[in-house]
């Protein structure tokens, strides 16, 4: 009876990419693309950053121009949970950056030693130097009757040309070569990175021993040799170097899985320097299993729902209740009933009151603020992400609050009974003044004091507290 073959995870599209680095060209442009992949990451994350501070600001905007107190403590709540998901997001970045900048370091550097090696490895002879001789013996030959020598020998290293269009594609293409699900990393054999090798000839012409020996001029090659490429003396010996290319094995190491522990370990691993460069190299890589997968979620993705079930925010919700009164302060959980009575009476009772009467208005509801003495009408969205976003919060603010203390200090104002109770007041702001009534959809003033009032100075308040007449382009509140 067959055994039916063990079932394994398939290799991710990276892994695949990483395997399929199997030449120094391909490795080169694996940890060049792999590293670019590390950094796009952190940009975006930093981008991500911007939004979660202009989502902040703009729920703080709205919470100071909102219209009543359940608008105001909706739009507070939320300017909480915005304001936790964008330190989230800060948090997140440092972390991120704790692990991808050295992971970028690591593969700059091999692969610049790869690509030098390749250059090294695929070097010619451009000079055979100029041939001396000598009486005397050359060290490491101290029996011998004469040297030659061949001074100024060159070679000239080729530059290494990685074609992406040629080596980046199939399993091998530049946007397979990530970060996620990376399991394996390319490396190259330690005597491709350390070693450089030779081929050398020795060669005779003639009869070498029938020489004078006196002048010893047999034992090099003339100089015709370095430059013509044959042999000029009649009688000569010598010798010829060329470069030898050693051959790059390139192996897929494994960095997760079965292997992981033992790939992993750190510089520790390694007793030679270049054994320990690998494993830093190596654990390096190891560490980007450790980023955070689950991403900070925008305070724009709340939910009636999230809230009611106590799926989202439910600390910030708690802590708002216990500022209420509604909780007590030693609570640990909410009771469920009370929890989405208190998202109803704050949200309204829409299944999604948040997301319809308070997310989707930031981007549509225009508000009046005052910049640099100049009028400007711009969405809470618009002036997050704008330069006006401190003096808009500071107008609105201001606007919002209006209270005596702040009203005494402005003069006594002759207010004519037809500026009194504009029919464009809100209900809510008709209703405070008690000369005021809301009826048919409008503001008026009450008959009887109309008529009683008409023509002279009207103090609303109190022998010290006059209304300010607000002009209507400057209304600020949501209108919603």
């Amino acid at each position: 009876m067959l055994l039916a073959p063990t079932e394994t995870n398939a290799d991710s599209q990276s892994t695949k990419a990483a395997i399929a680095a199997t030449t120094p060209c391909k490795a080169v442009l694996f940890m060049e693309k792999l590293a670019a992949s590390l950094q796009t990451k952190l940009a975006a994350e930093m981008e991500k950053a911007k939004a979660r501070t202009d989502e902040a600001a703009a729920l703080a905007v709205a919470a100071a121009a909102a219209a009543d107190d359940n608008k105001r403590l909706g739009y507070n709540i939320l300017w909480a949970i915005a304001v936790q998901a964008e330190e989230g997001q800060v948090e997140r970045i440092k972390q991120l950056n704790a692990l991808y900048a050295p992971a970028v370091t690591q593969l700059a550097n091999l692969s610049t030693r790869i690509r030098s090696a390749a250059m090294l490895h695929n070097r010619k002879v451009t000079k055979k130097g100029t041939v001396a001789h000598d009486t005397a013996a050359p060290p490491g030959a101290d029996s011998a009757d004469a040297q030659c020598k061949y001074d100024g020998w060159t070679e000239q290293v080729s530059d290494a040309q990685c074609s992406e269009a040629d080596e980046l594609k199939d399993e091998l293409a530049a946007h397979k070569i990530t970060p996620d699900h990376l399991e394996k990393i390319p490396y190259p054999n330690e005597e491709y990175l350390t070693t450089v090798a030779h081929t050398v000839t020795a060669y005779s012409k003639g009869t070498p021993d029938s020489a004078t020996a006196g002048g010893q001029s047999w034992v090099c090659s003339g100089a015709a040799e370095r430059t013509e490429g044959r042999i000029s003396n009649a009688n000569a010996i010598g010798s010829l170097l060329a470069a030898e290319p050693i051959t790059a094995t390139i192996a897929a190491v494994e960095i997760a899985g079965t292997n992981k522990n033992q790939n992993c370990k750190g510089s520790q691993a390694g007793t030679t320097t270049e054994a320990q460069a690998k494993a830093v190299f190596l654990s390096t890589i190891c560490s980007l299993a450790a980023v955070p997968a689950a991403p900070i979620v925008s305070a724009l993705e709340t939910t009636t729902t999230g809230l009611k079930s106590g799926a989202q925010a439910v600390a910030i919700v708690k802590a708002a209740m216990q500022g209420a009164g509604l909780l007590s302060t030693e609570a640990r959980e909410i009771d469920k009933a009370a929890l989405e009575k208190f998202i109803s009476s704050t949200f309204g009772t829409s299944d999604k009151a948040v997301e319809d009467e308070f997310i989707a208005p930031l981007g549509k509801v225009k508000l009046n603020y005052i910049a640099n003495n100049k009028e400007k009408t711009e969405t809470p969205t618009t002036i997050a992400q704008g330069k006006n976003v401190a003096v808009a919060l500071g107008f609105l603010s201001g606007k919002a609050l209006e209270t005596d203390a702040i009203k005494n200090t402005n003069p006594d104002k002759e207010i004519k009974p037809t500026e009194k109770c504009e029919p464009d007041t809100k209900e809510n702001e008709c209703k405070k003044d008690e000369n005021c009534e809301f009826k048919d959809g409008k503001c008026k003033l009450k008959e009887g004091v109309k008529a009683e009032n008409d023509g002279k100075t009207t103090n609303t308040t109190g022998s010290n507290s006059f209304v300010i007449n607000k002009a209507p382009l400057l209304l600020a509140v949501l209108l919603l």
